[in-house]
């Protein structure tokens, strides 16, 4: 536990005070009172008092049924307590006596062992065997551009981040121009480092076709062993589905994501139709695009027309809500991207949930602006080690199924949920980034979000915790109702309450599949994304499978 100075000067004035003293000289017995006090997490301790029945220590057969009762783990033994007990217990006298003390649970509870993320997914854990429509695919929009849109600045930097965060496809805005293989080469340094799956390039181009041969060159100089050439059948934005390889099949390989010319086109005289899949709001019409056959070759992954799945231009009652069922059985046979909007100035972005559950593989963010979208998009992508491919649910790949994106209620084939989440602290909150003017004083409190399909979707908070409580106790419980557990996301958001507006202290954004159940650490991060150091939630997490009863009148 971390605590500020002036926390501290003060409990000793505390101590000292209660025993009338006048001197500020701090004695051995003094210090050691305030350092217990201080250390000591009132939620651990009632809740080791509640366990133990109040001897306040664990010996391994309450350990076990600890284990077994709230943290879910039905086939703990007492020989593993024993191991835990040894591995967190700080006294010689305790692993001695096969007890555990209040400072070895408490760093237990705060161990990796206790984060609320399953360790199992912080590794590939999914089948990475099937085609590679069946993945949602972690997707890069721009993310060179700083800024904005239109005179942004382009920093090669913001690829690289893309890369190491996971990402397995970029986009690539290539125009006349010398300067090609430095930016090729930054891609082929960090298209592997933090995943192996492939890697898919989006060319966005308005190259000549003088420019197109020379950009096929720059491609297999830089990548040369690693970009996958077709030899036979190519893989189709608009093919079936069962005609995709499946990461596995790609693992280590770049392949080329563009338009082709027609297999009877054996010159540069080809036109295809320059679009995206999918695009919001739809596009104008396409402009025409001449092709030369040396980069027409190399595209693995051919690129159609775009698509709308939206209301009529013109219409005074235009839709922008989210993919309509369409879209699903859409996306059963096709490998689908959606983009933001190109009318757009600034780098903002769309609701990634709104597309997911229209089963659009490919939804592009840009990932150098922080916020809501870019937390859910690292929640959805952490459940299978960050690889850059996570599984879609079932419902969306079985040929035959019955779900729609705009599902009020309960999904055919799916056991709907009742997620009970019991947020009991938080810890080492810091000041809000700019607040320094508002002095010392914060006022927090959390925000559960749950993010799905709509009748998923949900939000409720806690009370504001008192004045200057960068340690609040808030012990509140909390229900939501989980009808399609594979797609829902659950995002926690701690904020500090202020009349002028609530500012962001942290938030931790996790898919519902990766929770575990029991006493659980939410580590929080800031709002680009990193680690705030020591700062976290404790929670309970519980769910369970809901009865529903259906009469039938006959």
């Amino acid at each position: 536990m971390l605590f500020a100075f002036p926390q501290v000067r003060l409990r000793f004035k505390e101590i000292q005070r209660s025993k009338e003293k006048l001197t500020s000289h701090v004695t051995r017995e003094e210090f050691q009172e305030a350092y217990c006090e201080l250390c000591t997490r009132p939620d651990v301790y009632f809740l080791l008092v509640q366990l133990s029945q109040d001897r306040e220590c664990l010996d391994p057969q309450d350990l076990r049924l600890f284990l077994e009762t709230e943290q879910g783990l039905s086939l703990a033994t007492t020989e593993g307590c024993w191991e835990l007990l040894k591995r967190y217990e700080p006294s010689a006298q305790g692993r001695e006596r096969g007890l555990l003390g209040l400072d070895g649970f408490a760093r237990y509870l705060q161990s990796p062992e206790c984060q609320l993320l399953d360790p199992e997914h912080l590794g590939v854990c999914q089948d990475m065997n099937l085609p590679l429509s069946h993945y949602y695919i972690s997707t890069s929009y721009r993310s060179y551009l700083l800024d904005d849109q239109v005179h942004g600045r382009a920093d090669l930097g913001g690829l690289t981040k893309a890369l190491q965060s996971g990402c397995r496809c970029l986009e690539l805005g290539i125009t006349d121009g010398p300067e090609g293989e430095p930016l090729l080469g930054v891609v082929n340094k960090y298209a592997f480092l933090t995943s192996q799956y492939p890697l898919l390039l989006y060319l966005c181009h308005r190259c000549s076709p003088g420019q197109q041969r020379t950009m096929a060159h720059h491609l297999k100089k830089v990548f040369g062993s690693r970009l996958y050439k077709p030899e036979a059948l190519h893989v189709s934005l608009g093919g079936r589905a069962t005609t995709l390889p499946s990461p596995e099949q790609l693992k280590g390989r770049i392949l080329i994501v563009g338009k082709k010319l027609p297999p009877e086109e054996d010159g540069s005289d080809g036109e295809e139709e320059l679009g995206v899949v999918l695009v919001v709001p739809p596009p104008s019409q396409p402009r025409k695009l001449t092709l030369h056959k040396d980069l027409s070759d190399l595209v693995a992954v051919v690129r159609t027309s775009s698509r709308s799945f939206y209301a009529q231009r013109g219409s005074n009652k235009q839709s922008q809500s989210p993919p309509s069922k369409d879209l699903v059985q859409f996306t059963k046979r096709t490998l689908t991207r959606v983009r933001p909007s190109s009318v757009r100035l600034d780098s903002s972005n769309p609701n990634p949930q709104g597309y997911w559950k229209g089963g659009v593989q490919l939804v592009a963010l840009n990932q150098q602006t922080p916020g809501a979208m870019l937390d859910l998009h690292r929640g959805r992508f952490s459940q299978n080690g960050g690889c850059g491919y996570v599984l879609r649910p079932a419902v969306m790949r079985d040929a035959v199924s019955y779900f729609s994106a705009h599902t009020h209620g309960c999904v055919p084939g799916v056991p709907p949920q009742t997620l009970r989440i019991k947020v009991i602290s938080a810890h080492n909150l810091p000041k809000p980034q700019g607040s320094g003017a508002k002095g010392e004083v914060i006022d927090p409190y959390v925000v559960l979000e749950v993010h799905g399909v709509p009748a998923d979707c949900a939000e409720q908070r806690t009370r504001t915790a008192a004045q200057n409580q960068d340690e609040p106790m808030f012990d509140e419980t909390f229900e939501f109702q989980v009808n399609m557990p594979e797609l829902a996301l659950l995002r926690f958001v701690v904020l500090d309450d202020d009349y002028i507006g609530d500012d962001f202290i942290g938030q931790y954004s996790v898919a519902f599949e990766c929770l575990q159940p029991g006493y659980r650490n939410v580590p929080l991060l800031g709002l680009a994304g990193d680690p705030l150091p020591h700062t976290s939630l404790f929670v309970h997490v519980s769910f369970y499978v809901r009865e529903i009863l259906i009469s039938v009148s006959g």
